[in-house]
């Protein structure tokens, strides 16, 4: 491609100078991605193969609620009361494996701590998400597994939405060309 007037010599000069001129820019991209310059883009650090860090952005509650609709601005009330209510108790055991095998990072709070705090994937093997607190907003964890001693409880339990997206795509709009004109989900 840069070469362009010389390996094809019937083209007109300023094609050949676009040509070359196009490839020196994809050049210089290319190179900037493979550095990160553009990590803070999410589409292109999917390119670039540099993940950028999760960030602690969305409560459980929320986090939960997307899993069972696939999309967002749902509360997980809404999510607990439709029927049958199977599918929130399945997103709840989905989320906690997903967190176990550490696709997804959870932070919380020390029972009387003002600090959010990583919690270890193993933490999700002996601990589960009470159902209740879920349902009141305030999110807190309990021993799922007999023989746990009770005091390593967390608090308002936060995700990140990225993370959230990357193992639950959300749902894709359809749009059926045919009357009448209708948008559907995929």
């Amino acid at each position: 491609m840069i070469g362009g007037h010389f390996a094809y010599p019937d083209l007109p000069h300023h094609v050949g100078q676009v040509m070359f001129w196009l490839g020196i820019f994809g050049l210089v991209l290319w190179l900037l991605a493979h550095l990160g310059a553009f990590d803070r883009l999410p589409f292109m650090a999917r390119f670039s193969g540099h993940a950028p860090a999760p960030t602690r952005d969305t409560k459980i509650s929320e986090a939960i609620a997307y899993i069972c609709y696939l999309d967002w601005g749902k509360s997980f009330l809404m999510a607990a009361g439709d029927n049958p209510p199977t599918e929130a108790v399945e997103a709840l055991k989905s989320f906690r494996q997903a967190a176990a095998d550490g696709h997804v990072q959870i932070w919380g709070k020390v029972v009387h701590g003002d600090v959010y705090e990583p919690i270890d994937a193993d933490y999700w093997r002996s601990y589960q998400i009470e159902w209740f607190s879920l349902l009141r907003g305030q999110t807190i964890t309990e021993p799922a597994v007999v023989g746990v001693k009770r005091g390593s409880e967390y608090v308002d339990l936060m995700v990140s939405k990225s993370q959230i997206e990357a193992v639950w795509p959300r749902k894709r709009r359809k749009i059926r060309l045919q009357k009448p004109w209708t948008v559907k989900d995929a």
